[in-house]
């Protein structure tokens, strides 16, 4: 039993002054600081990852070109918003086969750009498609370049897909 004490003396003396060297300053900085970084890192990146990390310059846009070569449909065979859109739609031919459009249609139905959209029926039942050509003839109207559209665009309607 004299063992055990001993044993036990020597644990508890050895506790003892594992935390007296804690208290002189040995605390285990790297590891802490490794992680407080590491989450700083990721906060960040989840603040500021929009998923559009790139600014776009005149230089680049021929690279986003649709090249949708079929004819616009008619806005005359639609009434209201519909028609107003398939409208500024053709008015805006070259803006929009420059812009992506957000409905993905692209993967669903094989269209180019936002201006394939006014080329068959799809955008007649598609309000992404049409409040995406409101919005970039509005922006092009007040005299925005075709890679600020762009931009502006790829902001305001870019999400994840799900």
């Amino acid at each position: 039993m004299g063992k055990k004490k001993k044993n036990r003396n020597t644990d508890e003396k050895e506790k003892k002054q594992s935390r007296q060297g804690r208290k002189k300053g040995k605390f285990p900085w790297a590891p802490v600081l490794i992680v407080m970084i590491t989450v700083i890192g990721i906060a960040v990146f989840a603040f500021l990852g929009n998923g559009i990390s790139q600014e776009l310059t005149m230089a680049d846009m021929p690279a986003l070109k649709g090249g949708e070569n079929k004819p616009n449909v008619t806005p005359s065979r639609y009434r209201g918003k519909t028609a107003s859109a398939y409208n500024v739609a053709l008015k805006n031919r070259d803006v929009l086969d420059y812009m992506y459009c957000y409905c993905n249609c692209k993967q669903s139905i094989g269209h180019k750009s936002l201006l394939s959209c006014f080329t068959d029926d799809h955008a007649a039942n598609c309000g992404i498609c049409q409040d995406q050509a409101f919005y970039a003839a509005d922006l092009t109207a007040k005299g925005y370049d075709l890679a600020q559209v762009r931009m502006a665009e790829d902001k305001k309607y870019w999400r994840p897909l799900r």
